[in-house]
């Protein structure tokens, strides 16, 4: 080859090379200047189709219900236990027995003034006023003049009717009755024992007998504790976690599984710390009342009692359902999903769980774009949080 053919493939060649520098500068160019193009199928997302449906959320734990109690009146009578007759938690009436010492009933009256002594002849007070106003309920004034059951004072009347309770209940009518507690001389007629009636300041009412008390073959000397009063309904309260407290403000819905197969529907109301790392609820029905209604007879007395229950952490929404990871926020923190075309469709959540939301603004078969797994990172549910 001669040295001009040889100079003049060099500079074909370094022209060539120009031309292809300037080629690739150019495209170089045009990619970084154009509009980005329109992501496909397999380019970072994928769709699904908005379904109608419902979304909810619960916690199943144990609800927790116990009777309180307080005692109300005291035990006077000396003998053994032969009998229990009160149904703890039972509503007791005037007249009511409670239980039996040396096969002598026991039972209760409304009043405020508590027994202190035997009631007999000429005796008067509010405790006689008391007794009179039981007998009266029983019935046993009938066809005495009016007013007989309110005199205060143990007359002859007074005394007619105690024998008449007492012949109705098996008693001796001669004053034989806890022959260990009459006063000397207890032949009188008409006389109740100390120990016989037991007051109790409101009846009707739930009472319950102390178990550690009275219970058939103990021996009772007077002054015990025995009659307890119940609230008149039981208390129902959650306990659980710190973390679980969290997901349960005042006013989440509980579904209690009551006795019965019922259902009780409860509140929560409040709360306190038990201890470490336990949070306690208090619980109530709906509008204030009680939790179990008519049904809390069904409440053992005695102990707590746990209940199988449904924490509504998210009620139960029906609707439009997308998954959660397909709803986006842009700066004015607007929610919105993408449509397979790419069109955006403003959204409202109403309710979200498990990763689903019922959304409005759009209609159950619109397919909607969710970031696929390799492009989850850069879309959906992350640029919500961002601005929710």
């Amino acid at each position: 080859m001669t040295a001009r053919a040889a100079r003049a493939r060099t500079a074909l060649v370094a022209v060539l090379g120009m031309a292809a520098l300037v080629c690739g500068t150019g495209w170089a160019f045009a990619t970084i200047l154009l509009p980005a193009p329109a992501i496909g199928a397999n380019d970072g997302y994928t769709t699904v189709e908005a379904v109608e449906g419902e979304v909810g959320a619960h916690l199943t734990l144990n609800v927790a219900a116990q009777w309180s109690s307080s005692p109300v009146a005291m035990n006077e009578a000396a003998g053994v236990v032969t009998s229990v007759d009160a149904v703890a938690g039972q509503p007791v009436s005037q007249g009511g027995r409670l239980y039996s010492v040396d096969e002598h009933p026991v039972v209760a009256a409304r009043g405020q003034i508590p027994a202190y002594r035997a009631i007999t002849a000429g005796d008067s007070g509010d405790d006689v006023r008391q007794l009179q106003s039981m007998l009266a309920d029983g019935g046993y004034f009938a066809g005495e003049p009016a007013g007989s059951a309110s005199t205060g004072v143990v007359d002859s009347v007074t005394v007619d009717a105690i024998e008449r309770w007492q012949q109705a209940s098996g008693e001796v009518s001669s004053g034989g009755v806890l022959s260990g507690n009459v006063p000397s001389g207890g032949e009188a007629r008409g006389t109740v024992a100390y120990g016989e009636v037991v007051f109790v300041p409101d009846l009707p009412a739930r009472l319950a007998l102390a178990t550690d008390i009275v219970r058939r073959g103990a021996t009772l000397g007077g002054g015990e504790p025995a009659i307890l009063g119940l609230g008149d309904v039981p208390e129902f309260t959650l306990p659980v976690g710190e973390s679980q407290s969290a997901l349960i403000p005042n006013g989440t819905r509980v579904d209690i599984s009551g006795s019965g197969g019922d259902t009780w529907h409860a509140l929560a109301a409040g709360r306190s710390t038990a201890d470490a790392g336990t949070v306690v609820i208090s619980l109530t029905g709906d509008g204030g009342g009680s939790v179990c209604g008519t049904s809390c007879d069904g409440i053992p007395v005695g102990g707590q009692t746990l209940l199988p229950a449904s924490v509504i952490t998210v009620p139960t929404v029906r609707g439009t359902i997308v998954p959660s990871i397909a709803l986006r926020t842009d700066a004015a923190h607007t929610l919105s999903v993408l449509d397979d075309s790419g069109v955006t469709h403003p959204v409202a959540v109403a309710a979200e769980a498990q990763g689903m939301s019922v959304v409005t603004g759009i209609d159950p078969g619109l397919r909607v774009r969710i970031p696929s797994p390799a492009g989850a990172s850069g879309a959906g549910r992350a640029d919500r949080a961002g601005g929710s």
